[in-house]
């Protein structure tokens, strides 16, 4: 079961604890979803995007990656 997750961003690693895994780590490198033409995702409200590797947090258009 799911104990306990955590973000450094630092390293861009996440840390997740579970009673059966014990404790991992993994290398993270953020990413978003930009309006696109010709993106092969489709949004909620039927916006085609493309998946672009960065932290689009500033960008108006981006859509969230989770």
């Amino acid at each position: 079961m799911y104990q306990n997750i955590a973000f450094h961003k630092k390293t861009n690693t996440m840390h997740v604890w579970d009673d059966e895994l014990g404790h991992k780590t993994i290398n993270f490198q953020p990413y978003g979803y930009l309006p696109d033409e010709n993106g092969k995702y489709v949004s909620l409200n039927g916006q085609k995007l493309s998946k672009t590797a960065g932290n689009h947090k500033d960008n108006r258009n981006a859509y969230e990656s989770d």
